[in-house]
């Protein structure tokens, strides 16, 4: 019945609301839709209603905003510049990827956009942030999946992730650290692991995924250039 009284719904239009409304924390800050189905679950906790209906509608929710970020990618024709770096064996660094624009400028990058660094692997201070400490581990060349690292980079990944992990429970004091890696919002589909101090005294609606929250701050609300600075070279005395 509701079908004959009502005009089918337009793909695109619903793939695009979708996207706004999945990708956006409570409090406007932009979020990968995995964390923000993540945050819903830990809200609302597995058993109620609304967890259940997210789980069995994760398929159609993923799709959509998958769906609308690919048309708006293709709109600025990265699709087919993304499609060839990833098909060549010579991946270096790629115009309009935050990553490998501060890559280009290494020898000039301030003490927060190399913490330290290797032939593979660069540390730097996550930008928009609202934790001090808030860290992200790149390789140095464009890699946009996890598949693509070559054994080399492997080989030392898990190696950072734990020196990086040790080196801020002593210059913050946290307990533990969180390791995310999701690398999809547009303009940082680089490969970036997140390495985030996890503090004693963090609020419990920011723990695990929900400390995401804490991103997408800005002006007086994040972590200043100067402090990320401090931290930066406090952090690298100890690496």
């Amino acid at each position: 019945m509701l079908n004959e009284e009502f005009d089918q719904e337009h793909p695109e239009p619903v793939a695009a609301s979708t996207c706004c409304d999945m990708t956006a924390s409570l409090d406007g800050h932009l979020l990968d839709v995995d964390v923000r189905l993540m945050e819903i679950h830990s809200r609302y906790g597995p058993e109620h209603l609304v967890s259940r209906s997210i789980a069995n509608a994760t398929p159609c929710v993923t799709s959509a905003v998958r769906a609308d970020q690919a048309a708006a990618e293709q709109r600025r024709g990265l699709v087919g510049r993304h499609a060839d770096l990833i098909a060549s064996d010579d991946m270096t660094t790629f115009s309009g990827c935050y990553t490998c624009d501060q890559e280009a400028q290494f020898d000039t990058l301030p003490p927060r956009e190399r913490i330290a660094f290797d032939d593979h692997w660069r540390v730097a201070h996550a930008i928009g942030t609202a934790l001090p400490g808030w860290l992200v581990l790149v390789p140095r060349r464009h890699v946009t999946t996890v598949a693509h690292l070559s054994d080399a980079e492997a080989s030392t990944l898990g190696l950072w992730q734990v020196r990086l992990s040790r080196a801020l429970r002593e210059a913050t004091g946290c307990v533990k650290t969180y390791v995310v890696q999701f690398a999809e919002l547009e303009g940082f589909n680089h490969v970036h692991f997140h390495v985030v101090p996890r503090m004693r005294d963090l609020p419990e609606d920011l723990r695990g995924p929900r400390v995401f929250g804490l991103m997408g701050r800005t002006g007086a609300d994040g972590v200043q250039a100067d402090q990320m600075d401090e931290m930066a070279v406090t952090l690298g005395r100890l690496l």
